[in-house]
């Protein structure tokens, strides 16, 4: 896990190879189920796409009014908070942290693959490599 973090980080910084736009055309299936899930109900499935999915809010809908007003619009961009919840819940579990590790980069594969969110999944799943033990 340790070699595959170093990598993405190596080709992300010092490469001209775009990694993670290639992971997202070869996976862009994932993205696609998570956007035409049908167990969602259709009044709901723009806000469904916009918080799992990472697609944004498109238009003028009222839902994304709504949300502009009370600055929650923010919840709505797959970033940190939600890796940080899904580790948590993966913790939770008592899962191995291999498991923790590819479940934190399966969903950063369903949500695209989008900046905010590899960020967010490099320094989460990446985390627990640089921590100092006491």
């Amino acid at each position: 896990m340790l070699f595959f973090c170093i990598t993405c980080l190596i080709f992300t910084l010092f490469s001209s190879f775009q990694t993670f736009s290639f992971l997202a055309e070869q996976l862009v299936i994932l993205q696609s189920i998570c956007l035409n899930a049908d167990w969602v109900y259709l009044s709901d499935k723009a806000l469904w796409q916009a918080l799992v999915c990472a697609k944004p809010i498109s238009g003028d809908t009222p839902w994304k009014f709504w949300l502009q007003i009370s600055g929650l619009i923010h919840l709505f961009v797959v970033s940190g908070s939600h890796f940080i919840v899904l580790q948590f819940i993966l913790q939770k579990l008592r899962l191995p942290r291999w498991v923790q590790f590819f479940s934190l980069w399966f969903y950063n594969a369903i949500t695209g693959f989008s900046p905010p969110g590899t960020r967010a999944c490099l320094s989460v799943s990446c985390g627990f490599f640089l921590k100092v033990k006491e």
